[in-house]
């Protein structure tokens, strides 16, 4: 049965310099004559620049981590760790009480499925997502939206025209999101799907592939913890030993720092929003 499908959105914004970032928040006091909605509108643009630059550090700090990872000083520690998680693939894959209990759960799974395709709930639903479908791939804006994001897409990132280029593919994405949400179709499959959905749940074979998923659930639970605990561990120490690697690191210390100051002036930003809401 076909379903929604999300439009997976992979924006990343230019990032600006440290110091006018830092202006931007701590600056002068937004006047008295702006309206706390619209100071909390500007605010939300900084924190978005703010989480673009702490983005960016992130990888840069996942750069640091994969060269350090190659330490000699986490060699036991890695190797220990890959063992356990190794040990624990193997227990959920293998374990007979796990396959038993995984297997009466599909079973119940195809079972409902079964009998959710025969309602007459189901039918409408699908008749109303390929309404829906037809309706917004007929929108001027989604022919924009997908021209702008292949434009996009046909240049490399550190091609000087890709900043412009992705702006206009976001610019024309969001054009396209907030019309698609306004179409009549739209709404006429949201409540074909929740009339669906209510109908399953009504279903005796849905009460039994939901029993059946819970007691899955519980041996899956139980039979795991013995390696979960040990991979867990091995892996809680493998990550402490590297995390102490990184900030001994120069490099490490300090993108750690650039981080640090980027999320206090996050929260900063959170207070002051908070502020202004009770206003």
């Amino acid at each position: 049965m076909s379903r929604l499908a999300g439009i997976v959105a992979v924006a990343l914004a230019a990032a600006l310099a440290g110091a006018a970032v830092a202006q931007d928040v701590a600056g002068p006091a937004v006047g008295p004559a702006v309206e706390p909605a619209a100071q909390i509108k500007q605010l939300g643009e900084q924190r978005k620049t703010l989480d673009s630059e702490r983005r960016a550090l992130k990888k840069q700090l996942d750069g640091v981590e994969d060269k350090l990872a190659k330490s000699p000083e986490l060699a036991d520690l890695k190797t220990a760790y890959d063992e356990a998680q190794k040990a624990h693939d193997k227990n959920k894959k293998e374990n007979p009480e796990l396959a038993d209990a995984r297997k009466l759960r599909d079973e119940a799974d195809d079972v409902c499925d079964k009998a959710v395709e025969v309602l007459p709930e189901a039918q409408a639903a699908e008749a109303a997502d390929k309404a829906y479908d037809d309706a917004r791939h007929a929108l001027p804006e989604y022919k924009a939206r997908n021209e702008a994001r292949e434009a996009a897409y046909k240049l490399s990132r550190d091609d000087p025209g890709y900043p412009a280029a992705r702006k206009v593919y976001e610019e024309a994405k969001a054009a396209y999101d907030a019309k698609k949400y306004t179409l009549p179709e739209y709404e006429a499959y949201r409540k074909a799907e929740k009339a669906l959905s209510e109908a399953r749940r009504i279903l005796p074979e849905y009460k039994a592939y939901k029993d059946a998923d819970k007691a899955y659930r519980s041996v899956y639970d139980r039979v795991t913890a013995p390696t979960r605990k040990v991979r867990d561990e091995a892996r809680k120490a493998y990550e402490a030993k590297l995390k102490e690697l990184v900030k001994a690191d120069p490099e490490g210390a300090r993108i750690h720092g650039q981080i640090k100051d980027l999320e206090d002036q996050i929260d900063a930003i959170k207070d002051k929003v908070k502020a202004l809401k009770k206003k």
